[in-house]
């Protein structure tokens, strides 16, 4: 099937343009919105929703995606929904769907693995112990709602391993951020013959999972004609009540 839009992961170019014409003539969009919905064939759950601009009332909507857009590589099914000034809509296609397709980004074959550095938390402040070069493999799932997962496969031997400790944090310099993420298990490996290998897998979440170790409940104070209310945030404190 014919692909219309191509895309790199987490990428925002190119924009994507629709020509709209009737009886050969473009279509008049004045007083039109239009947005473009795309919903990934093997994940339904995985959507994208922009709103199209008119870049020319004489047919042309443009679409420019974000890179928090095209975040997860694959196939796209889209249809673009138009409403018209009249109060009327139109799904474009009539039949069937657009293809969209996000790939992944392109990384010379010879380019470096990125470093993971490996820190101590005290208090607010992290400090760097170590930075990991050689590392098997690293996969990181971003997640919108939540805290995303990481893992990685690094050989415990590595120079910079022995930091790794549960409870620390990571950070991994990506498409110019710097992911981070706590490290929750340590595992090591088997090999076919049943022993322990040399490679670890590290697991753990983004960094955002320490604000769910924290919770935030209201304390009632009653008073002269009223109750006054505070938020507490720290440690569980909730179901405090002062008479």
């Amino acid at each position: 099937m014919a692909v219309d839009i191509l895309i790199r992961q987490a990428g925002t170019w190119p924009t994507y343009r629709l020509t709209l014409t009737r009886s050969g003539l473009p279509l008049p969009l004045a007083g039109a919105t239009a947005h473009l919905i795309a919903i990934h064939a093997q994940y339904p759950v995985w959507e994208i929703r922009k709103q199209m601009e008119v870049e020319n009332p004489l047919g042309v909507l443009v679409c420019r995606f974000a890179a928090e857009d095209t975040v997860h590589p694959g196939t796209y099914n889209v249809t673009i929904r138009i409403l018209w000034g009249d109060g009327s809509a139109d799904t474009l296609p009539v039949a069937g769907s657009y293809q969209m397709v996000i790939g992944p980004g392109l990384v010379a074959p010879d380019t470096p693995p990125e470093p993971l550095r490996v820190y101590e938390r005290s208090g607010g402040v992290l400090t760097l112990l170590g930075v990991i070069d050689a590392y098997e493999a690293i996969e990181w799932t971003r997640r919108w709602r939540s805290p995303g997962e990481w893992q990685a496969v690094i050989n415990r031997y590595a120079t910079g391993a022995e930091f790794l400790k549960e409870g620390r944090f990571v950070s991994l310099p990506r498409r110019g951020q710097h992911l981070v993420g706590r490290i929750e298990t340590l595992e090591g490996q088997q090999t076919d013959e049943g022993e322990i290998s040399e490679n670890w897998t590290v697991r753990g979440r983004e960094a955002g999972v320490i604000l769910q170790d924290r919770s935030a409940c209201m304390e009632s104070r009653p008073g002269p004609g009223m109750t006054s209310r505070k938020m507490l945030s720290g440690r569980p404190r909730c179901g405090i009540t002062s008479r």
